[in-house]
């Protein structure tokens, strides 16, 4: 599920997706 939340969030500019934003990479 990883994976499925990174790319949601990088398809959009800013969502909230359960604290995936802010993974710290």
């Amino acid at each position: 599920q990883r994976t499925h939340t990174n790319a949601r969030t990088r398809k959009g500019p800013r969502k909230t997706v359960a604290g995936k934003k802010k993974v710290g990479k």
